[in-house]
């Protein structure tokens, strides 16, 4: 491989839903757009049509974080379908991923863990890698991650672990020159020995970003601002592999499009000015294999497996496997597996995944359920997170369907609640304990308003609508074609976006009025059942009330009943009821909710 095998960009920006707006309107001068892999593979609403919109202008890479290369559980094959769809529809100029694992034994961690640089792990992610890019059809790069523990057991310093995976793959180099200069601070080595070791055909495209100082260690959070230390580092990498693709990523705290691009703009004027200066190579440029090897494992100590390695990690960092730090058969294992880690033990150190897991969680969770957090408040609503993450541990590779078990766990928090205050509240109607629920705000994680579940249950029927994959609709000259005696064997079948939540309680009211404060007579129960039809039109959800006959009937066809049995049971008038189907009928084909009938 040759650094020809790579394209020439120029310097660009990782795409952000807050930025959409501007991109589209302002047209920036800017290289490319690189995109996060699973908000577009899983999403076929809003989203996608954004990035295809502005890839009509603009070169797209797609980068992903879930593909989990070094995990000891089977690739995904379903994962990677899904990217080769979307690489085929988008046409991106790279595809990229990170050189780490992200979960274990059938759990997804949600982070960029890392891997014990050992001649196993270099064996088995080259394996996984080439399985990768033969399913994929092309070449990948991946990317050196930054990291908050090392293992005992490495045999090679991370530069020559990242050389032998491409070397042994195939795979390309992502060189984040952040993640480098975090993990040179982090673990002690030359940041500038760590370029010079890495081979310039190799690398196909640089990372730029923000890290925070959290006093004895440095945390890769990409909320800030590039620092100066890695401008330098930047500047380094230019010389020694000339004006490689750069990408500036800001993931918190994210700011105005206009400030982004102050960051593009710096790097566009650092690649300018060295290539003016036309700087000779350094010393030492290009490919030097590290003679060194740290952290051999002691002659006293028995190799630890990768398969170990990260089952020891996963239980200090998943919430359900998680086990007490201060249990001493645990710590004697962490201290065989991880080195100290500046003031702290390697163990203590793991408590950064652990709490980056729960507040993923929280965050990701707080996106689908904006409803139910505004009701309980953000104190309570992130302990019921963490609870929910403790009962129902991730087994989703995309963060944005953590929660699809939400409504099961409120259900049975709130049976729980309720039998502890029913003593209580014996005298009282469901109306009159209604509002101090609500005003409790779940205090403690003690009291849970009983419209809760309902509500998650709307609010989870909209987030799928959103990003529900549109299907072409039925023609209508299909449709107007069928006999009139064949009606009644008919089954249809509808868009996915198209849902029905049936409640007995105002949610739809409170759901409309997320972002003000929630007024407490807004929770007392209705008089009947309330049925609300979710759907998408285009890139917009709406939510309507519906009547009971109708919720009925599309109950009935999704669950692909003939339109003969979903009628049975409707009206006893059959010409008001044929009439009414009629009118619905004519509803769903002008929304366009009908894709196929049989």
């Amino acid at each position: 491989m040759n650094s020809e095998s790579w394209p020439r960009l120029g310097c660009g920006a990782g795409l952000r839903t807050p930025h959409f707006s501007s991109i589209l309107s302002d047209s920036p001068k800017i290289g490319w757009f690189e995109a996060i892999s699973e908000n577009f593979m899983d999403s076929g609403g809003k989203p996608l049509y954004t990035l295809e919109k502005i890839g009509e202008y603009y070169p797209i890479a797609l980068h992903g974080t879930a593909l989990s290369i070094g995990s000891t559980d089977d690739l995904n094959l379903e994962y990677l379908a899904r990217l080769k769809r979307l690489a085929n529809r988008i046409k991106p100029v790279i595809i990229s991923d990170h050189l780490c694992w992200s979960g274990a034994q059938g759990e997804h961690l949600h982070d960029l863990l890392p891997l014990p640089f050992t001649e196993e792990t270099v064996d088995y992610v080259s394996s996984r890698a080439s399985q990768v890019q033969d399913f994929l059809g092309r070449k990948i790069l991946l990317e050196n991650i930054s990291s908050y523990v090392t293992y005992c057991h490495s045999e090679m310093p991370e530069w020559q672990f990242l050389n032998e995976v491409s070397r042994k793959s195939g795979c390309g180099i992502l060189l984040d020159l952040n993640n480098v200069y975090v993990n040179s601070v982090n673990h002690g080595f030359d940041p500038f020995d760590y370029l010079k070791g890495i081979p310039s055909e190799s690398i196909g495209q640089f990372h730029l970003g923000g890290h925070t100082n959290m006093g004895d260690f440095l945390f890769d959070t990409h909320s800030a601002p590039v620092l100066d230390k890695v401008w330098d580092l930047y500047r380094f990498a230019l010389r020694l592999f000339g004006p490689v693709p750069t990408l500036i990523e800001w993931d918190e705290h994210i700011p105005p499009f206009e400030r982004l691009m102050e960051e593009v703009k710096k790097a566009q004027v650092i690649q300018v000015i060295m290539e003016k200066e036309k700087l000779e190579q350094v010393v030492g440029a290009g490919f030097k294999p590290a003679p060194v090897i740290v952290n051999r494992t002691p002659t006293h100590l028995a190799p630890i497996s990768l398969t170990t390695a990260q089952a020891t990690l996963r239980t200090k960092i998943s919430p359900l496997a998680q086990a007490d730090l201060k249990d001493v058969e645990n710590r004697h294992a962490c201290s065989l597996l991880l080195n100290p880690q500046g003031k702290a033990s390697g163990e203590n150190r793991l408590l950064v995944y652990a709490n980056g897991y729960l507040a993923r969680m929280r965050e990701a969770m707080g996106e689908v359920y904006e409803a139910c957090r505004r009701v309980l408040g953000e104190e309570s609503f992130s302990n019921l997170c963490d609870a929910y993450s403790k009962t129902f541990p991730s087994s989703d590779y995309n963060l944005n369907y953590a929660g699809v078990h939400f409504e099961k766990f409120l259900l049975t928090r709130i049976c729980h609640c309720e039998e502890r205050v029913s003593s209580v509240v014996t005298k009282q109607s469901k109306t009159e304990i209604a509002s101090p629920l609500l005003e409790a705000r779940a205090r403690n994680d003690e009291v849970l308003a009983p419209f809760l579940a309902d509500l998650a249950a709307l609010e989870w029927a909209i987030w799928k609508a959103f990003h529900a994959f549109h299907k072409s609709p039925l023609e209508r000259k299909v449709f107007e074609s069928i006999q009139p005696e064949n009606w009644e064997n008919l089954k249809f079948s509808f868009q996915s976006s198209v849902q029905i939540v049936s409640t007995s309680w105002p949610v739809f009211t409170i759901w409309s009025e997320r972002l003000t404060e929630i007024k407490a007579h807004h929770t007392a129960p209705l008089l009947k059942t309330e049925h609300l039809l979710v759907s998408r039109k285009e890139d917009q959800v709406f939510c309507e009330r519906i009547s009971s006959e109708e919720a009925f009937l599309l109950g009935k066809l999704f669950a692909q009943k003939s339109l003969g049995e979903a009628c049975e049971a409707l009206s006893e008038n059959e010409e008001a009821h044929e009439l009414a189907v009629s009118e619905w009928f004519t509803k769903w084909m002008n929304k366009g909710f009908i894709v196929n009938v049989l």
